[in-house]
């Protein structure tokens, strides 16, 4: 398995869609972190779930939980315009990861680090503008903009 140093925030935003092979949205990621002996951290496994406005969030943290139990770190990062549905989601996932170590918000108008008192909406960094953006761009490598678009599937509204 191939891993990515994990720099920033932003460098995880962009790394998710080229992971995942498209934009998600309405979703939530969690990315499985090592730590090397050198106190490197890297990205690991990416999982990704659906988040319909019905989803039961203890149930969803639960889920994070399984998929994460190895892992030495998680980062959580949910996409969702509801920010109040999101800091349910965030406070559930901090209620049930003992290896969480952040919640990232991504929302149509930007992103927020959820464990801030105040959300400061930053822009989503543009692809050129990161490391790994940068790197994805010369490896000619890119994402589909949904899920829907990436199976060659007609999007629903």
């Amino acid at each position: 398995m191939t891993t990515t140093s994990v720099i920033d925030p932003r460098e995880v935003l962009t790394l998710i869609p080229y992971q995942l092979g498209f934009a998600p949205d309405h979703s939530m990621v969690v990315m499985s972190l090592t730590s090397d002996e050198s106190g490197r951290t890297s990205s690991g496994t990416i999982r990704r779930i659906d988040l319909p406005p019905t989803v039961d969030l203890v149930s969803l943290a639960g889920w994070a939980a399984t998929e994460t139990e190895q892992a030495d770190g998680v980062l959580a990062v949910i996409y969702l315009d509801d920010t109040a549905r999101a800091a349910q989601a965030a406070q559930m996932l901090r209620l049930r990861l003992d290896n969480l170590r952040a919640v990232l918000v991504v929302t149509a108008d930007g992103w927020f680090d959820a464990e801030a008192d105040v959300p400061d909406i930053k822009p989503l960094p543009q692809d050129a503008t990161t490391r790994i953006g940068a790197a994805m761009i010369l490896r000619e490598e890119f994402y589909a903009p949904t899920r829907e678009t990436m199976m060659g599937q007609p999007e629903i509204d």
